[in-house]
């Protein structure tokens, strides 16, 4: 079976950025892994808009003023998607969630979805200061031990590696096994090549966890009194000038764009399902079935 990758750079330096990351040298990775979010995505105002409000950057972690993390962070406020992420778990199913995905998923695994998904987000983080807490040091290992599954398994899928063989290798952290698996589900057809993906993904529904994270368009309410920057719009206008000379010719006006782009420019809350999807993406793989 032949395999297309779904972004090797991209799961590669969230694998690796983690292990290499000093003070020193943070501004450099940051810009080559932005870089590298772009290469994943497209070229498009949504894409470049996000990268203009995350960064991987130094975060004060909110539970302790010991604690600094390097990790994918909003880029004007001193918090880390991952703990965004985690919130939702806390949070009733997003209506919005059972639109785009069918069949419907149940309060419990909406829960594991964001669960795993703030786990693998922390899995691109390295703490560098903080108390000897064995409990976190667990947690740490147990965050790199499941990038390095999905790193692992998205590469090792080729003419020789059967998905069983992988699967051997994977293991899913405990608590939920129950829910969520890992392997080959049917997907989508690119031209007239069908293929498969090998994912995370709800168990006996098919539904790929980057997928259900990508659905929230809308601003859960629970959340607004915690972040409410999540829920501001941002005008074109706002956007540096080195976009605006880019991206923009000089015959349109800001005002002419903002009417082709639907008035204003998404809102801040939407980079946080966009960078987790594409996190969650990058660590998938593609198998034609012919």
């Amino acid at each position: 079976m032949a395999l297309s990758w779904n972004n090797k750079t991209l799961s590669w330096m969230l694998y690796s950025i983690p292990r290499m990351v000093n003070l020193e040298n943070v501004s450099l990775l940051n810009q080559d892994l932005m870089k590298a979010f772009l290469w994943h995505g497209s070229d498009t105002l949504d894409s470049h808009n996000r990268y203009l409000n995350i960064e991987y950057g130094l975060v004060k972690h909110r539970s302790t003023e010991r604690k600094l993390y390097f990790g994918l962070k909003l880029r004007d406020y001193d918090v880390l998607l991952s703990d965004i992420i985690e919130d939702l778990s806390r949070v009733a199913k997003p209506d919005n969630v059972d639109l785009y995905n069918h069949p419907k998923i149940t309060q419990e695994e909406w829960e594991q979805t964001t669960k795993i998904t703030a786990m693998v987000l922390r899995s691109t983080e390295a703490e560098i200061s903080g108390n000897h807490n064995p409990r976190t040091e667990n947690m740490r290992v147990l965050e790199r031990g499941l990038s390095y599954h999905l790193f692992t398994a998205s590469r090792l899928l080729d003419e020789t590696t059967t998905i069983q063989g992988i699967r051997e290798g994977f293991v899913m952290p405990t608590g939920f096994s129950e829910l969520l698996d890992y392997g080959i589900i049917e997907d989508r057809i690119y031209g007239d090549r069908e293929q498969d993906r090998a994912c995370l993904h709800i168990k006996d529904k098919g539904i790929p966890i980057s997928e259900l994270i990508l659905s929230l368009s809308d601003f859960p309410s629970e959340l607004k009194d915690k972040y409410p920057y999540l829920d501001e719009q941002h005008r074109m206008s706002d956007l540096p000038e080195w976009f605006k000379k880019d991206h923009m010719p000089p015959e349109k006006s800001i005002e002419e764009w903002e009417t082709i782009a639907g008035s204003f420019y998404p809102k801040l809350w939407f980079v946080i399902p966009f960078t987790a999807y594409s996190v969650l993406s990058s660590f998938e793989a593609y198998v034609d079935k012919s």
